[in-house]
């Protein structure tokens, strides 16, 4: 909590850092009421109320788009890969708190199966939104990240049988992100899990 500013030198550092960063615009410290040991909850308390309410809020919103590696259709031919095109989930900016239905054709996994998907960002393309496909970038546009993955449980229908999907993303009040497989045909969803790989992989 705001508690640890109670310590003189922690305070004095952090001025003496953000001055730093901003040597035309020393920073200042603030007149009012210091009551450091709740100045987290009474922040957080505010949040909740303006969003009830209405008011001031920071807002940042996510510094990258992020997209969905996803296989073209068609025949498998051995020793060549699929075209590959990326589906974005997230733009640039979604702000914490939010949701996105994800337009795209039904996406298929299978009950009782792992499906793996390739996660890419990108801090350079501003004005993709949900559901834009992008068929060809340049290799410093659109960057791979992690993989994700997700196994429908049995419960999600016999083992073995096709469960056509969309992709929903959220955005979390504490900023971590979201996607979610909603089905097409029930009213079931799943969320996918960050796979980081491991560096001898």
């Amino acid at each position: 909590n705001g508690g640890v500013f109670k310590s003189a030198a922690v305070g004095e550092q952090l001025l003496k850092v953000l001055g730093s960063w901003f040597p035309d615009a020393p920073p200042k410290t603030l007149q009012g009421e210091r009551d450091l040991d709740h100045a987290v909850a009474r922040g957080a308390a505010y949040y909740g109320w303006s969003k009830v309410h209405g008011g001031v809020r920071i807002r940042g919103g996510t510094a990258r788009s992020y997209y969905v590696g996803i296989e073209s259709a068609g025949l498998a031919i051995p020793g060549i890969p699929r075209p590959l095109r990326a589906l974005c989930v997230v733009p640039r900016g979604m702000e914490e708190g939010t949701e996105a239905d994800v337009p795209s054709d039904e996406i298929g996994l299978i009950v009782g199966e792992p499906a793996h998907f390739r996660f890419f960002s990108s801090s350079i393309r501003k004005d993709d939104q949900p559901g834009m496909q992008i068929d060809s970038w340049e290799e410093e546009e659109i960057v791979e990240t992690d993989s994700l993955e997700a196994t429908l449980p049995a419960e999600a229908g016999d083992e073995g049988h096709y469960m056509p999907v969309k992709f929903r993303s959220r955005i979390t009040e504490l900023g971590m992100f979201e996607l979610w497989c909603v089905s097409t045909r029930t009213d079931q969803r799943w969320k996918l899990e960050f796979n980081v790989r491991e560096d001898d992989e």
